[in-house]
């Protein structure tokens, strides 16, 4: 039983690992991704389609390691808690790498198109901050720290604010519009308006 544990355990640490190069994967994807747009170059494409595959490969490999210990060792409190937290974030991770999979295309989609400066450089600041999220959040769950969660929404917050501007500047709309774009952009984000203490 001591040694069904240990392994359990041993197999658990081996996930968490797993995860934690996934997500230094995902993030050099997106800032690889970044640099193909910024500077319009066409061959990274390939190079992040190539970077994704292995992404894939990494997250299938590691949904079928973490459902088999669900299955097989039966995790109860915090064991449980945490494989359930790593199924989440390898599935989190795996759309990362997809994002900046659609990111490396625009190059060859917007080829011989006029390009838009402001857009751009918005566009490359918000990848950033995206990064560095990723970032952060893989170093809380290394340390088990909750208390980047406040920083994390301070810049979900910013990029939210930066992201309509985008919109704006690349094609004019109503104010109907923009309130439907930022409405949307905050349901992607996760970040919701602190509620007015007035209403």
């Amino acid at each position: 039983m001591v040694e069904t544990r240990q392994r359990f355990h041993e197999q658990l640490a081996a996930l968490e690992e797993d995860i934690q190069q996934m997500g230094a994967q995902a993030q050099q994807l997106l800032r690889t991704a970044l640099r193909g747009l910024s500077q319009d170059d066409l061959t990274v494409c390939e190079e992040v389609v190539r970077g994704d595959d292995e992404v894939d490969r990494c997250y299938l490999d590691i949904e079928q390691r973490i459902l088999s210990l669900f299955a097989l060792q039966s995790p109860v409190a915090s064991d449980l808690r945490l494989l359930t937290a790593l199924l989440h974030i390898n599935l989190h991770l795996e759309r990362i790498a997809d994002q900046a999979v659609n990111l490396a295309k625009i190059p060859c989609l917007a080829a011989g198109l006029p390009q838009n400066p402001q857009v751009l450089h918005r566009l490359q600041q918000m990848g950033e901050l995206a990064a560095g999220m990723v970032d952060t959040a893989m170093q809380a769950l290394a340390r088990r720290d909750l208390g980047v969660d406040q920083g994390h929404r301070s810049i979900a917050v910013e990029a939210v604010r930066r992201r309509p501007r985008v919109v704006i500047a690349a094609t004019p709309r109503g104010d109907d519009q923009h309130e439907r774009d930022e409405s949307r952009a905050q349901q992607r984000s996760g970040f919701r308006p602190p509620a007015c203490p007035c209403a």
